[in-house]
């Protein structure tokens, strides 16, 4: 029976998520997570994506993306199908590194952001790895809570933009406002910003 046809179209916002193969790990160590999270900022830069969040786990990948081009298929394909190359030729394993295609869900609009964020970024507590979601390195998490950790190519104000009209006020890291519930830090104010760091470099989290 053939595949159903993937809903793509300008601006079109979704939630992505793919796995190993039979749930086998894909990240083996922190050599193979700073590959992927390079590789993920090439992709953004060349498909010009604005990726909103991100979670990398041990056996499986969130993001979150609005593509302004219709092309969610050509740029998931170039991320995994470049990162999957260069593992099998470190690790010396041939085969499929992830399972099938990778799973894609449309979120309706901007107030869904902050929603979905939260559950990108809560991946890692829910799974037990950390407490906290700043406490994981391989996420988007840490430049919505640390100015200095931002990197040039994931899209923070939308998110801002979409707290604020749906919370209302222009200070989301305020005393009144949590980000994501107990345990996890406030979200600075946007006078505590700084200027991003520029190009796939940044993305090494190291």
């Amino acid at each position: 029976m053939a595949r159903p046809h993937r809903v793509a179209f300008e601006n079109a916002i979704y939630h992505v998520t793919t796995r190993g193969v039979r749930r086998l790990v894909v990240f083996r160590d922190d050599v193979d997570r700073r590959r992927f999270v390079r590789t993920l900022a090439l992709v953004v830069g060349r498909f010009g994506w604005e990726l909103l969040s991100y979670v990398l786990m041990d056996n499986h990948v969130h993001l979150f993306v609005r593509t302004p081009r219709a092309n969610i298929s050509k740029g998931m394909q170039r991320l995994l199908s470049g990162y999957a190359l260069w593992w099998t030729k470190r690790h010396g394993e041939p085969g499929h590194l992830f399972q099938g295609r990778f799973h894609s869900s449309l979120v309706e609009g901007e107030s869904y952001f902050w929603t979905v964020s939260r559950y990108v970024h809560l991946n890692p507590v829910r799974a037990g790895i950390v407490s906290r979601p700043e406490d994981w390195q391989w996420s988007s998490f840490a430049g919505f809570v640390d100015a200095r950790r931002r990197v040039s190519w994931i899209a923070y104000e939308a998110v801002w933009a979409a707290w604020e009209g749906a919370f209302g006020g222009s200070d989301p890291g305020g005393p009144t406002r949590t980000s994501y519930g107990t345990g996890c830090s406030v979200l600075p104010s946007r006078r505590s910003r700084a200027p991003t760091a520029a190009g796939p470099s940044a993305a090494t989290h190291s």
